[in-house]
């Protein structure tokens, strides 16, 4: 079953000051760039992360997935609001 997201803002769990900072920059399910790479990583650190976007995609910007995306196991922010051109409530 596939899945989609649009870019919303996601809060997952609020960062620190000293949060790494990881860019999805494409709408691949996974791999380097996707949105299962960015957690993939912020799961990796020790410190909280920040995941961005830079997709460079005109109009409504979605991920198609293929399986559920892993389990937050850091605190991580999740911004959809940093793709240009997304809008709504910071």
């Amino acid at each position: 079953m596939t899945k989609r997201i649009e870019w919303l803002l996601f809060l997952a769990a609020a960062g620190t000051a000293d949060a790494a900072s990881l860019t999805v920059t494409n709408t691949n399910d996974a791999g380097a760039g996707s949105l299962r790479q960015a957690i993939i990583s912020a799961n990796a650190t020790t410190a909280a992360a920040t995941i961005g976007f830079n997709v460079s995609q005109s109009g409504v910007v979605s991920i198609s997935l293929q399986s559920p995306l892993p389990a937050l196991s850091q605190p991580v922010v999740i911004d959809g609001l940093s793709q240009s051109g997304g809008s709504g409530p910071r």
